[in-house]
C-alpha cells in the first residue's frame, strides 16, 4: 500500500534522500552534464532547494508493503519566483498575474517501475489539500510541452494556462486554482 508522507517527517533518513535523488535523475529532462558542478547546479535548481527550504510542502510516496521503499516524490513550495526560490528565468515570459493566482509550485517524479499506478495523482491530491489547508489560492508546474508530464498534469485536473518559447523549447505553465471554503 502506498502512503504519502511529508518530506519533513522522513528527511532524517539518508535512504530517503538517496532514493529521491535516484528517481530525480532517472526522470530528468537532462541526462548529460559538462561536469560535476553543472550536475550539482541542475540538482539544486530543480529539486534540492525545495527539499531544503520547504520540507513541509514536499511529499514522499512510500510503498509500505515492503521495506518502506520510496516510489515517488513531489517537491513543492507555497511560493515561487521569489526568495528562497528565485528563477529560473522563464517566469518573466508568463503574465505577471500567474504567480499571484497560482503561487505554489510543484515538481513530481515517480520511479519508472511504478508509473501508471496512480502514485503521481496521489501526490498531487495530497499537495492540493496542503495548499487548501494553508489557504494558497492555486499551484502550478512548468514543463516542456512535448513531455509526458504535461499530459500527466492535465489528467490530474490542472489546466494549461500558457505556452512560451524558452531556450529553444516550448514550455507550458500548467495550473490549478484552489477553491477555499
Amino acid at each position: 500500500m502506498i502512503h504519502i508522507r511529508r518530506f519533513a517527517d522522513v528527511a532524517h533518513r539518508q535512504d530517503v534522500r538517496t532514493a529521491i535523488d535516484s528517481i530525480f535523475f532517472d526522470n530528468a529532462a537532462t541526462h548529460h552534464f559538462a561536469d560535476a558542478d553543472s550536475r550539482r547546479h541542475y540538482h539544486d535548481l530543480w529539486l534540492q532547494r525545495y527539499l531544503r527550504h520547504f520540507p513541509e510542502s514536499s511529499l514522499v510516496a512510500m510503498n509500505e508493503d515492503g521495506p518502506g521503499e520510496i516510489v515517488g516524490y513531489l517537491a513543492g513550495s507555497l511560493v515561487s519566483d521569489r526568495p528562497p526560490l528565485p528563477g529560473p528565468d522563464y517566469y518573466r515570459l508568463f503574465p505577471d498575474y500567474f504567480i499571484d493566482k497560482f503561487p505554489a509550485h510543484i515538481h513530481v517524479n515517480v520511479r519508472k517501475d511504478s508509473h501508471n499506478k496512480g502514485i503521481g495523482r496521489m501526490l498531487i491530491d495530497a499537495f492540493r489539500l496542503h495548499c487548501r489547508d494553508r489557504r494558497a489560492p492555486g499551484f502550478h508546474a512548468v514543463t516542456r510541452s512535448n513531455r509526458c508530464p504535461a499530459h500527466f498534469f492535465t489528467r490530474c485536473g490542472m489546466d494549461i494556462q500558457s505556452r512560451v518559447l524558452w531556450h529553444e523549447s516550448q514550455i507550458v505553465f500548467i495550473a490549478e486554482e484552489i477553491i477555499i471554503p
